[in-house]
């Protein structure tokens, strides 16, 4: 304000009658360096001589609006300030500075160029300086009234802007007030929040636990007077909630909780009692006759399962009694269902094979009928019923075939093999075990898996049924003790009847194809999770040694029988297999096939790979000993041949590689050998003979020329040779009727051939050496060569 009135007195002082005069004194002429200046108004006096100019007042915007640049006056004083000889300040550095500065400007740049004299220019531009100022002021004195309006203007903002000012700072106080009362109430509205959610928290929890330990009344009625039943589950299930939170935390210092125990251990009794007497009557109406146990578990066990769930949780007492009451039952009736069911088939059986049916019994002493009798020529197609597998391997494909049903079976007067029987039984115990295994994961599954722990703190009551032991004698039954307890009289059943059925057995490929059927029966049970039983898998290993023992008491027996087999009463008269030699080969056929695939050490356990090299040894005895019955050696290798070949001819049906094969291969090319090396001794025997002494004689010396061969012997051997060749060659190829094989004939034939070409080129190499000149009378080897092929070729 003060500012304000100071403003306003100096404007009114400056617009003074006194201070216009001193204006137009300023803009007089002033006097300098002697000379003088008169007043006036529209024209500047110009100083004359030498010794100094005039000057007038100047201003910077009159300055620039005449020349547009620096202030001239101010480039002047500064020029005549540094021409000036006498001041102390003089710099001719500064001199050109001002000079190049001048340079620069347009209009001095212009009046240089023109030729202007300067200081005329400096005159006239003074003039028109002078004339600008007197006019601005003139400008300024015009504009006087309204520089005082709006001097007034400005104070009447400058007060409402003060009135603005001091409502503001109220505004401001009033902010301030306000703001401090938000962040209070902000306050106070955080810790209500805190308080709230606390307080729900509280009231959830509180509510949770009031739940939890409350016992509804007509929780009480319905787990108390209600029957059991589907509904009755529901109770069940709200019942076990508070019991297992009964269970979960320690409540030791509730005093509502230690008033509720009492009332849950009430109930608790109550409700086992009630599911033991109702599931007692489920599990004794399976006992009625004519009951379909399957149906009566789904319907009337399944779908109360959470029974004993809380009966094996809660009293595991009345649950063992309930699973063991469960076991005795489903015992039983098993048992009986599977004891009729082995006596109805046991109408059906019938047995392929009787005490006699051995591979060196003779055929006269054999009592099965069917088979020829005592008839001296024997078709040996008719004998291998016994040893041969035929069309009883079909059964290994069938192993999951339905079970027989016995009462159709006997409308149609069937009669079924054993090993057709032992199928049947067993598929139907792993039918009825898959069944059962089922029910008992579902029934007793949860039982056996759930373990609830209670701490310390609980009543005693509830802390001794609340971790029961299980597979013990105070728990459930584990699930191996409940497949013991149910089926283990079943299975001991089935093994008693099948040992029952062993005495009286003399069917060796029937045993065969039981052992391999317990084979895959086992691994069955290895795919099926629900059969992966330990007592089941024992079984099955059980069968299968009784089975294997017995085999190998069989073929202990037809071992006996081919030891003591009676040589004379054999009706060994041709060089043909024999009817023995052809039941060891599809016996040992059928037994191949039937264990293809199988571990060796899985089948031969029970003495039966023993039992089988015996057998092996005892049979190449027995045709050794039958051989013997030929007059001839020749004809004794055939027979052996014959014999050895029909063997391996079985076998390689098969396409078998066994033990067998390769012990018999042997002996057959054993044999072959010996046939050949015979043929050519008896045909050519000094021939032979000849060679091997000229062979000896040149291993003994180092000079081959030196040792004596005698040539009438070589002559002789050329000449009987060349008469006799082509004889040999026929006779040698009748010889191929001999062999039961034609094939394994001609073979032999083309194996004595190129024998007899190999002997007779050593011959021929002989004579060419020592005695040259016979040479000629040799037969030629492109002839000899072509009839060998001939006589090959014509047995292809």
């Amino acid at each position: 304000m003060m500012e304000r009135k100071r403003l306003e007195g100096g404007v009114q002082e400056k617009l003074s009658a006194e201070d216009l005069k001193k204006r137009d004194s300023l803009l007089g002429h002033g006097a300098s360096n002697g000379g003088g200046s008169q007043p006036g108004r529209n024209s500047p006096t110009q100083s004359t001589g030498h010794g100094g100019r005039a000057r007038r007042p100047r201003t910077k915007s009159q300055v620039d609006h005449v020349l547009g640049t620096d202030t001239i006056e101010e480039c002047l004083e500064e020029l005549d300030r540094g021409l000036d000889l006498t001041n102390d300040e003089f710099d001719f550095e500064e001199i050109d500075e001002l000079i190049d500065k001048f340079q620069q400007d347009e209009r001095v740049k212009e009046a240089l160029n023109q030729g202007v004299n300067l200081r005329e220019y400096t005159a006239q531009t003074e003039a028109e300086l002078y004339k600008t100022e007197r006019e601005s002021v003139e400008d300024y004195i015009a504009e006087s009234k309204n520089f005082l309006t709006l001097l007034s203007t400005i104070s009447t903002c400058d007060e409402v802007l003060q009135r603005m000012e001091s409502m503001l700072s109220g505004f401001q106080a009033d902010l301030g007030n306000i703001s401090e009362e938000i962040k209070y109430l902000q306050e106070q509205s955080s810790s209500m929040s805190v308080k709230l959610r606390n307080r729900k928290a509280v009231e959830t929890k509180l509510s949770a636990f009031i739940e939890d330990i409350m016992l509804p009344k007509n929780l009480v009625n319905n787990i108390c007077a209600t029957e059991v039943n589907e509904a009755y589950i529901a109770y069940l299930t709200k019942l076990n909630e508070k019991m297992e939170y009964a269970a979960s935390a320690d409540h030791s210092q509730v005093v509502a909780f230690k008033e509720m125990s009492p009332h849950l251990e009430s109930l608790r009794v109550k409700a086992v009692a009630k599911i033991r007497d109702f599931l007692l009557q489920r599990i004794y109406a399976l006992r009625k006759p004519n009951t379909n146990v399957q149906i009566m578990q789904q319907s009337t066990l399944v779908k109360y399962k959470y029974l004993f769930h809380f009966i094996a949780t809660y009293a595991p007492d009345v649950a063992l009694e309930v699973s063991r009451n469960y076991a005795d039952t489903m015992s039983k009736i098993f048992t009986a269902h599977f004891k009729n069911y082995i006596q109805a088939l046991a109408k059906l059986a019938y047995s392929t094979a009787k005490r006699g049916d051995l591979i060196g019994v003779p055929e006269e002493q054999r009592k099965t009928s069917g088979w020829l009798g005592s008839s001296a020529k024997v078709d040996i197609k008719q004998q291998v019923n016994v040893f041969s597998l035929g069309d009883r391997a079909q059964i290994l494909q069938q192993i999951d075939s339905p079970s027989i049903v016995p009462h159709v079976a006997l409308q149609t007067n069937q009669k079924i093999i054993f090993e057709e029987l032992y199928r049947s039984y067993h598929h139907l115990l792993l039918d009825t075990i898959t069944h059962e295994c089922a029910f008992q994961s579902d029934f007793f599954g949860q039982a056996h898996t759930a373990t609830p722990v209670a701490p310390p703190s609980l009543p005693p009551s509830l802390v001794a049924h609340s971790n029961p032991a299980r597979g013990s004698s105070s728990g459930v039954l584990s699930r191996e003790e409940l497949f013991d307890e149910i089926f283990g009289k079943s299975l001991i059943l089935f093994s008693e009847h099948l040992a029952t059925h062993l005495l009286n057995s003399y069917d060796a490929v029937g045993l065969m194809l039981m052992v391999r059927m317990a084979h895959q029966f086992t691994n069955l049970m290895s795919k099926n999770r629900k059969l992966t039983i330990i007592h089941l898998e024992k079984y099955f290993v059980g069968s299968r040694l009784q089975l294997q023992e017995r085999l190998a008491t069989i073929l202990a027996m037809n071992t006996d029988s081919l030891i003591s087999a009676p040589i004379p009463r054999l009706n060994v008269q041709t060089t043909h297999p024999h009817y023995i030699t052809l039941r060891f080969a599809e016996f040992s056929a059928t037994r191949c096939v039937i264990f293809d695939g199988v571990e060796a050490e899985w089948w031969q356990m029970g003495g039966v790979a023993e039992a089988c090299a015996g057998l092996r040894r005892a049979m190449g005895d027995l045709l050794t000993r039958m051989a013997t019955l030929h007059s001839s050696k020749k004809n004794q290798t055939v027979f052996l041949i014959n014999n050895y070949d029909l063997i391996l001819k079985v076998l390689h049906e098969f396409n078998i590689q066994s033990e067998e094969v390769i012990k018999f291969s042997a002996l057959c090319d054993e044999q072959i050998t010996s046939f050949v090396d015979q043929e050519l001794t008896h045909h050519y025997g000094r021939m032979i003979k000849f060679v091997e002494t000229v062979k000896a004689k040149l291993a003994q010396t180092a000079s081959p020329r030196e040792i004596n061969v005698d040539k009438d012997m070589c002559e002789k051997l050329i000449e009987d040779f060349g008469a006799t060749w082509k004889a040999v060659f026929v006779q040698l190829s009748g010889e191929v009727m001999n062999f039961s094989n034609f094939i394994k004939g001609a073979e032999i034939l083309r194996r004595v051939l190129m024998e007899l070409a190999v002997l007779y080129k050593s011959f021929s190499d002989i004579v060419k050496t020592y005695h040259k000149d016979l040479s000629k009378n040799l037969v030629p080897d492109p002839t000899l060569t072509y009839e060998i092929k001939k006589y090959s070729r014509s047995f292809d």
